[in-house]
């Protein structure tokens, strides 16, 4: 079998999220969250 590769965010369900939750998508939040998903990433796809 093959290893997992956690591959990233779903930036549509991302954005519909944030829009439900009343957050207003400027390019700070956006660049925010961009950082905490390459952060994610390179915990997930560590070599265990």
């Amino acid at each position: 079998m093959g290893d997992i590769r956690w591959i990233g965010l779903d930036y549509g369900a991302v954005r519909d999220g944030l829009d439900l939750a009343g957050i207003t998508v400027t390019p700070d939040v956006w660049a925010d969250l961009r950082l905490i998903e390459a952060g994610a990433l390179d915990e997930l796809n560590k070599e265990r």
